[in-house]
């Protein structure tokens, strides 16, 4: 029988940074990012990209189609004039920072009355591509450092966001769900989060990546069996940052050529950012509130597989924040002395759906690993949180921890 094993092909070149610009909206009022190049007269508002809404973002790329446009004609390594917004409420143009180099990864923020350089979070970026060839079989995979990046020294990070283009080419049969093919932080055995993707890889275009997750870099500890911590990754350390490419191919030789099943994935255009986010702890022993056939969804691909035939218990909550934002979630079950127990997770936006359509589903994760890594709220709304069984009854506590830029409260 001939065996084959797995190769990976990496190509690497040298580094090279890019220069990303990232104009954050905290404020209730939608704006427009604003430029003005050394050439122009005054500011001119991004009507190309459109508003950035509350809670939102946009991160501008040398490539973004708003600066390279011949109006502004911005590119990296040039004296900005002006980065400012533009609040329709305020029907004036508000300053983030003049004479800036578009270079390295900058973060502004804007909360309504001001708009400053946001130097609590790191950011990080480089556009160079990257990628990572196997031959066979993509089951088991392969991992490659790109490069190394020192944090500065704080404490820890617990958020962590990826931005990335990713295009995957693959000759012969392959499964195109994108089974852990993600962007991760590691050091000294400490590592971020890999992304569990719920979807499909298109071929050979630009898959446009954006995981936020602002609990995404942290785990467990447990000092006395009780009680469960929730720590992040420490700073002042360097880490690597790891590609991965474990994507659903089937070994496969061509039978015409004998040529051996090739799939390859490539980075660009990365940004990573590191924050910490306002974190609520919720303790629960009360009983269930009812019984239900769950929502389920394929682990690797996230097609919705509808119910579950068999009736299981839940606990639900109502819950409001009050501010708007990504929000991640994560739950340690336990029973008895034993914690780490599966659970599936539930975000509705308004009533709980017991039964029926749950066209109202914002967030789930039903695959035994309690983590929602990402899910946008807004104030003055209500939803519904849940923790469900994954089959039969085997947890008696929880512990959640709901992250995100404002307090949650749950009823």
């Amino acid at each position: 029988m001939n065996k084959f094993i797995l190769v990976s092909s990496i190509l690497v070149s040298a580094v090279a940074h890019a220069d990303t610009i990232s104009i954050q909206n905290i404020s209730d009022s939608p704006i427009y990012g604003a430029f003005q190049s050394q050439s122009m007269i005054g500011p001119a508002a991004d009507s190309v990209n459109g508003w950035i809404h509350s809670g939102r973002d946009h991160i501008y790329f040398p490539h973004d189609s708003f600066l390279i446009s011949g109006a502004i004609n911005i590119s990296k390594g040039d004296k900005i004039k002006y980065i400012s917004v533009f609040d329709p409420y305020r029907n004036e143009y508000i300053p983030c920072g003049n004479d800036v180099v578009f270079e390295d990864a900058l973060t502004y923020k804007y909360d309504g009355s001001q708009c400053y350089r946001d130097h609590r979070a790191f950011a990080y970026s480089t556009s160079e591509p990257f990628d990572i060839t196997l031959y066979g079989s993509g089951r088991g995979g392969a991992l490659a450092r790109k490069e190394l990046i020192e944090l500065p020294n704080v404490e820890s990070y617990k958020g962590i966001r990826t931005v990335y283009d990713m295009t995957q080419k693959h000759s012969g049969y392959a499964r195109e769900y994108m089974r852990y093919t993600s962007t991760f932080l590691y050091a000294r055995g400490l590592e971020t989060q890999r992304i569990k993707y719920t979807g499909y890889i298109d071929q050979d275009t630009v898959n446009k990546v954006d995981w936020h997750a602002p609990l995404g870099a942290t785990g467990y500890f447990s000092s006395d069996g009780e009680s469960v911590e929730l720590i992040g990754i420490p700073g002042g350390d360097k880490y690597s940052i790891q590609h991965e490419n474990r994507n659903g191919n089937q070994f496969n030789i061509d039978p015409d050529t004998g040529e051996i099943t090739e799939n390859k994935i490539e980075w660009s255009n990365l940004r990573i950012e590191l924050f910490n986010p306002i974190i609520s702890e919720f303790y629960s022993s009360t009983p269930y509130k009812g019984e239900w056939h769950r929502p389920d969804f394929d682990y690797f691909t996230g097609e919705d597989l509808g119910r579950t035939e068999e009736k299981v218990s839940y606990r639900s909550w109502e819950l409001e924040v009050d501010t708007a934002g990504v929000y991640g979630f994560k739950v340690q079950a336990k029973s008895g002395s034993i914690w780490s127990i599966p659970v599936s997770l539930y975000v509705f936006e308004g009533e709980l759906p017991v039964s029926g359509d749950y066209g109202n589903l914002l967030g789930q994760d039903s695959g035994g690993v309690p983590h929602i890594a990402s899910v946008f709220l807004e104030p003055n709304k209500k939803y519904t949180f849940v923790i469900s069984e994954e089959s039969v009854d085997r947890t008696d506590s929880t512990i959640t921890f709901i992250g995100g830029p404002g307090e949650v409260n749950l009823y």
